[in-house]
């Protein structure tokens, strides 16, 4: 990835780069250097915003988002998270239900478990069925919301709808999902497996 943007940079190619810096940030959080990440997806959603990409901006937002979200920053993964959500809602509805899945924990952590709901409901809309990995991410993140305030009857049922989909991913089943699987599992009393 390191590469790309070397190869980007050298040949001027400015319409590349901020993709290029991108899939870099996903490499890099991948591999937990987070800080380097950051940077990466901070650099790619200011390039596509100066060019009225607002939609592709709003994306890398939302990752950093996630990724600060995930470092325990809420505060400026609430304002990251947020600032997506109008270019997403109007352009990629699917992965703005993704944030509002991201901002549903984040609210439910905060105690305001009536929005967290709001918000899943409203994820759950977007994301559809149209991105089997997304839908089941968003089952477990509302599994835990809903363990977290004592819900576990609701958190069951979600879990079970997540695991229900599992066989359909095959290899789609990354370090996020398997993250989420076990901290549902967990948060329900369940084997973590």
């Amino acid at each position: 990835a390191r590469e790309g943007v070397a190869h980007a940079r050298a040949a001027g190619d400015s319409a590349v780069l901020p993709y290029v810096l991108g899939t870099r940030g996903v490499a890099l959080q991948h591999l937990g250097r987070d800080a380097e990440a950051a940077e990466c997806y901070q650099a790619a959603s200011r390039r596509l915003a100066a060019r009225g990409l607002r939609v592709l901006a709003g994306a890398y937002r939302l990752n950093l988002g996630d990724l600060e979200f995930a470092r325990g920053r809420l505060e400026r993964a609430e304002r990251l998270l947020e600032g997506a959500l109008p270019a997403l809602d109007d352009g990629w509805p699917t992965i703005a239900g993704v944030a509002r899945g991201t901002l549903a924990r984040l609210r439910a952590g905060q105690g305001d478990l009536e929005e967290a709901r709001r918000l899943w409901e409203r994820a759950a809309e977007q994301v559809g069925d149209d991105d089997p990995l997304q839908v089941v991410r968003l089952q477990l993140k509302g599994a835990l919301i809903e363990a977290e305030h004592g819900a576990l009857e609701v958190a069951v049922e979600r879990l079970a709808a997540a695991e229900e989909r599992l066989p359909r991913l095959g290899p789609k089943i990354d370090a996020e999902t398997r993250g989420l699987l076990q901290a549902a599992r967990t948060a329900i009393g369940q084997r973590p497996d």
